[in-house]
């Protein structure tokens, strides 16, 4: 997914740390998220002005699995001024649910 980059705002290492800690946050939020996921990587990257961005989401699951698994999902960032807003899609193999938040 992508999404205009409307002037001048964050550098995009900002945009990835503050995305990353609020993805975090949020998966910290939910029962479910909170026991079993974590977010092992965030990259957005800079395109024609439009803002690309994947997660890489670690799920150890309801078993005794010795390693969690790995699966990537997109993210799509709007920067409005100061502010940053990302939505996540789906990781529809962990469970049915996307997220979203705006850092202010």
């Amino acid at each position: 997914m992508a999404v205009l980059l409307i002037g001048c705002g964050p550098s995009i290492s900002d945009v990835n740390a503050k995305v990353k800690a609020s993805i975090q946050e949020e998966f910290n939020k939910d029962p479910f998220y909170s026991e079993h996921c974590s977010l092992t990587d965030f990259k957005a990257s800079k395109v024609n002005g439009m803002i690309l961005g994947t997660a890489v989401v670690s799920y150890k699951g309801l078993t005794n699995a010795s390693s969690p698994e790995s699966y990537q999902t997109l993210v799509a960032v709007k920067i409005d001024g100061k502010q940053i807003q990302w939505e996540m899609q789906p990781v529809a193999v962990i469970s049915g649910k996307g997220f979203s938040a705006t850092i202010n």
